[in-house]
């Protein structure tokens, strides 16, 4: 770890002796124009022998001078189109790389600066008439427009330092959020989620002044997660509408993938989202951090840069149950932080140690009535896209599916998910009444069903 400290210091470092040779490269181009345009171009060469070797010694000066400059130029690109580690190495090992490339200019230039002051003497003795000719156009290059290298060397400091933001935020956290979002998101239909919206609990975690936790909850297969999906994109509506910079930071947990159950990895992912906002294109709230990144405190000071954070996490109860004690209480100590506003969201099942943390406060229970609009929804939305549907399905037999899905499902979004695959793909009106009858209530027993069908398939086989 001391050895990637000494790196980063070698490395803007090197970074500073390249940002000074780049302005003494700047200053010796636009002198070394002046010089030409002075004694070089449009001179006579029947001029006496005295003033052409005077001339020609000069050339040669500015030939050496502009060799070590394309020199420099050439190092500088190659070093700056190397990958993060290979800059890294060749500042510790190198780190007088640059440093010695002034020391070389200077010298030229100095030897420039001799020519020149000969050249000036010559011109003194032979009177020359154009001498104010000469300096009015001078005065006219110094003036005119010129594409200064240093606009190059801004360019090429803005790309390293994105290059490195983006290293930073990756070591942070690997977690692709907006990938995760947006998987969670797929298949929501319009208007799904409204209720959640409506309901005064939300509205006034939402809208109050303090910093508050809201917990929805409810019974597997109810849809919370895309609810909870309703929630962030309406967090991130009102963000686009406000004047004001807020944070937001979601998290999606999945006990089935080991980076997705980890307390620390919920954190270190909120670190990154806060790090590089969705209103702030260049990343510029990145926090120094260590290897062992202390996120509790990093995330506390990030909450504290922002007039208003929210967090919002899926799945709590798919977090590793023996640590997530951990993360709720990292999230509480954020809460009664002396900090700006913050306001959390959890979505998880009825566990117990959850119930107990929980449900003294702000909480909101998906019950089987409040989701029965929403899977109305989707289920005509999936008989209307079917064709065989639409083109001979009975209007009596497609309003008998949609109110025994809303019946027998009992609030269930997973329910009604498994069974209306299953039915559209039955092509007898009789036979999808036989279907209807015998659905089973409740999510254990659909997957029951489920099993009972695999297992038959396999002892047919």
């Amino acid at each position: 770890m001391r050895f990637v400290f000494q790196a980063v210091a070698a490395e803007n470092e090197l970074y500073n002796h390249l940002l000074v040779g780049m302005e003494m490269v700047s200053h010796l181009i636009l002198r070394g124009g002046i010089y030409e345009s002075l004694y070089l171009r449009g001179r006579d060469t029947s001029l006496h022998m005295g003033e052409f070797s005077t001339l020609s010694y000069m050339e040669s000066a500015l030939v050496d001078l502009y060799s070590e400059i394309l020199s420099f130029l050439a190092h500088s690109m190659s070093f700056l189109e190397k990958a993060t580690v290979r800059r890294a190495a060749c500042a510790i090992f190198h780190p007088d790389a640059f440093e010695a490339y002034g020391s070389k200019l200077q010298a030229l230039e100095r030897r420039a600066e001799f020519s020149v002051s000969n050249c000036e003497r010559h011109l003194a003795q032979l009177g020359r008439d154009d001498l104010k000719t000469q300096l009015r156009n001078t005065e006219e290059i110094v003036n005119a427009p010129v594409i200064r290298t240093d606009l190059r060397v801004a360019h090429l400091w803005q790309m390293a330092e994105a290059r490195e933001r983006c290293n930073i935020l990756q070591w942070i956290s690997t977690i692709h959020y907006e990938t995760d979002h947006y998987n969670a998101r797929k298949g929501r239909l319009e208007g799904t989620g409204d209720w959640l919206l409506a309901r005064t609990q939300y509205l006034e975690w939402r809208d109050s002044p303090p910093s508050m936790i809201l917990w929805l909850h409810g019974i597997p297969g109810a849809g919370k997660t895309k609810l909870l999906t309703k929630v962030v994109d309406d967090v991130r509506q009102r963000l686009d509408d406000s004047q004001n910079e807020e944070g937001l930071a979601s998290f999606y947990c999945d006990a089935n993938r080991s980076s997705h159950r980890n307390p620390l990895a919920i954190l270190r992912s909120f670190v990154k989202q806060l790090s590089a906002p969705l209103s702030s294109s260049d990343g510029r709230r990145i926090m120094p951090v260590v290897a062992e990144i202390n996120s509790e405190s990093v995330l506390l000071g990030l909450v504290n840069s922002y007039p208003q954070v929210t967090l919002v996490v899926d799945g709590l109860d798919e977090c590793d149950h023996e640590t997530r004690q951990e993360l709720m209480a990292a999230m509480e100590k954020l809460r009664l932080a002396d900090s700006g506003l913050l306001k959390i969201f959890l979505a998880s099942r009825n566990d117990m140690d959850l119930a107990d943390a929980y449900q003294g406060g702000y909480h909101i229970e998906v019950c089987s009535g409040d989701n029965k609009n929403d899977i109305e929804k989707f289920v005509e939305f999936k008989l209307n896209g079917n064709k065989w549907c639409q083109k001979y399905f009975l209007s009596s037999v497609r309003r008998n599916i949609v109110d025994i899905f809303k019946r027998k499902g009992q609030g269930m979004f997973q329910w009604a998910a498994i069974h209306i695959d299953e039915l559209l793909n039955l092509r007898n009106n009789s036979d999808i009444q036989v279907y209807l009858d015998d659905l089973p209530e409740g999510l254990k027993n659909a997957y029951d069903r489920v099993w009972q069908t695999i297992q038959s398939s396999v002892n047919n086989e």
